[in-house]
């Protein structure tokens, strides 16, 4: 129950692990997610896409990151080193994806491609 609730209030913050497409470790979560229509990100496919359109959407906005970074509770250096370094040496997580989209006030599948 109390999963149930985290998941449906913050998305699900830990990674499934897989191995060969079949889930070892997140059944419940994983069920959990379909059940409350939560988006399960494969991070290693889809995070930088996204990274690079939530970068471009922050700058085209002028969007502060220290504002963000307080809004969504993620670490400035982690921010800056995902979204405002032009080299964008960090791909940013799935679950910061998600606290990022919720301080912006923006579904994350406005970023997905």
């Amino acid at each position: 129950m109390q999963l149930e609730e985290n998941i449906k209030a913050e998305g699900c913050r830990d990674s499934l692990v897989t191995w060969n497409e079949v889930i070892v470790d997140g059944h419940n979560r994983c069920k959990i997610c379909q059940a409350a229509l939560v988006c399960i990100i494969k991070e290693e496919e889809v995070m930088d896409p996204v990274t690079r359109k939530i970068s471009e959407y922050v700058k085209a906005k002028h969007i502060n990151l220290k504002a963000l970074s307080e809004d969504s509770g993620i670490p400035y250096a982690a921010l800056y080193a995902s979204l405002g370094d032009a080299n964008r040496d960090r791909q940013m997580r799935g679950h910061e994806m998600i606290a990022v989209c919720k301080a912006l006030e923006k579904n994350p599948m406005d970023f997905a491609e």
